[in-house]
């Protein structure tokens, strides 16, 4: 497996000062927000950046392993093609990048006064037609396990992926949140998810179980979170993505700067692969 950072968790940084820390404590990616606060914009993105960015980041040895934009709505009929066209705005980064996923939200939840199953089709058939692109373009897209989507847990995104049924499109594992949700053990979390997933968030916080308060972030192994067997599952099913430290500095900037909480990250997440019978890449 191999270690990513989110700039997410390093917000006063440019795109390059995030790759450089990433470089400079032997991170092998870093995954990028895509927003107009973000490290990289969509709408202000052009070819000689993506080349620039590209570049830099191959001259650290840092991939460029995951975009994450916030085109969240592929339900309501008024946002829908504008949020279609921006993920197909961000696919085209990523090829440009040569970054090998972009981050997709399964959402949102549906409202109880509309059909499910209809919804459902609906935010579906969204995904399958960038999923479209992403294949045009060889990237994938990655949907995320996320609260406040129609992905909320394992069992909903298990139904969405079928729903899709396209193979640009799979999984992006955060634990955080299928733990709190609460359906499913980490067992049956990887019985249902087989081999979709293509990205994994990482990230802890104190407990006591599922009822852990996620304002306080924790180095992954010292929380609530069931790592050892989250990770052990991950080797059973022959994963070799990345793990990527979401660290939320940016929606909580009481939290340590990503000078101080990354390095121990990284070991704690080295330790906790080791631990579990795996190596990194």
């Amino acid at each position: 497996m191999k270690f990513a950072g989110h700039t997410m968790g390093m917000p006063q940084r440019d795109i390059y000062g995030c790759i450089d820390l990433m470089g400079d404590l032997g991170f092998d990616g870093v995954e990028v927000r895509v927003a107009p606060d973000g490290q990289l914009d969509d709408l202000t993105y052009d070819a000689a950046l993506g080349e620039r960015v590209g570049a830099y980041a191959r001259g650290r040895d840092v991939e460029i392993c995951c975009l994450t934009p916030y085109y969240q709505d592929l339900l309501d009929p008024a946002l829908r093609d504008d949020r279609i066209a921006g993920l197909r705005r961000v696919i085209g980064m990523a090829r440009d990048l040569g970054c090998p996923l972009v981050r997709a939200h399964g959402g949102p939840t549906i409202p109880p006064e509309q059909d499910s199953n209809a919804a459902r089709d609906t935010i579906a058939a969204g995904l399958r037609e960038v999923g479209d692109y992403a294949a045009e373009c060889g990237v994938r897209i990655a949907v995320e396990t996320h609260g406040g989507s129609g992905t909320y847990s394992v069992t909903e995104m298990a139904d969405m992926i079928r729903r899709v049924g396209h193979p640009a499109v799979g999984v992006l594992f955060d634990i955080a949140w299928t733990y709190r949700a609460g359906e499913e053990t980490v067992a049956e979390a990887f019985e249902l998810l087989g081999g979709n997933i293509l990205h994994c968030h990482v990230k802890d916080f104190p407990g006591p179980g599922r009822d852990g308060d996620f304002r306080l972030q924790q180095l992954p192994g010292s929380g609530c979170l069931p790592w050892p067997e989250v990770l052990a599952h991950l080797l059973a099913s022959s994963y070799n993505g990345y793990l990527c430290d979401e660290y939320e500095k940016f929606w909580k900037p009481e939290l340590p700067d990503p000078e101080d909480w990354f390095p121990q990250s990284l070991r704690a997440m080295r330790r906790l692969l080791t631990e579990a019978g795996g190596t990194s890449c």
